[in-house]
């Protein structure tokens, strides 16, 4: 992966939300927004970015990647009775029209199916059972993206109770 070649001298690159996109200003005083080409070139993108920038900082490239941890399928009180906040599952119907929708800010895998908060966690089914810390929770982008860490994102496209207790969390 390369970076977008440019004639002018860069002075200063800020990394931007969403990931990988970078603002860089260049001698001149312009200012330019870089993004990886092809959806799947981000972590290409995000590597040649830090490779040429070591220091880059700002949004996503102030914090640390998410730590997301599989887990089985939750049974009767996964969460050990911590006071949680549930979002239904979504019907097939939603998921298709969800696909239609779909694309690099919003990508299927982020798809939150099920979603269940409890007082540090985020336990969450897109393609399978996961747990995101809390205190991970970063931004929430346009119509219910919520990135948590660097880059991890989960898409909650319905209203619900969960989807309202991470925009409270963010807000507080």
């Amino acid at each position: 992966m390369t970076l977008p070649d440019n004639p002018r001298r860069v002075v200063r690159a800020v990394a931007v939300d969403p990931w990988p996109e970078v603002e860089v200003r260049f001698e001149d005083g312009s200012t330019d927004r870089w993004r990886p080409r092809w959806r799947d070139d981000g972590p290409a993108f995000e590597a040649a970015l830090l490779a040429r920038w070591p220091e880059l900082t700002g949004a996503w490239a102030d914090a640390a990647p998410a730590t997301l941890q599989p887990i089985q399928p939750p049974r009767a009180d996964p969460y050990r009775g911590l006071p949680e906040l549930r979002q239904g599952s979504a019907s097939a119907a939603d998921v298709a029209l969800m696909r239609l929708r779909a694309g690099p800010a919003r990508p299927m895998r982020a798809l939150a199916r099920d979603a269940v908060l409890v007082s540090g966690h985020l336990y969450v089914r897109r393609e399978g059972w996961a747990r995101l810390e809390l205190g991970e929770l970063r931004v929430e982008h346009p119509e219910g993206v919520f990135v948590f860490g660097r880059r991890e994102r989960v898409w909650m496209p319905w209203a619900g109770p969960v989807r309202d207790g991470l925009r409270e969390r963010l807000r507080a």
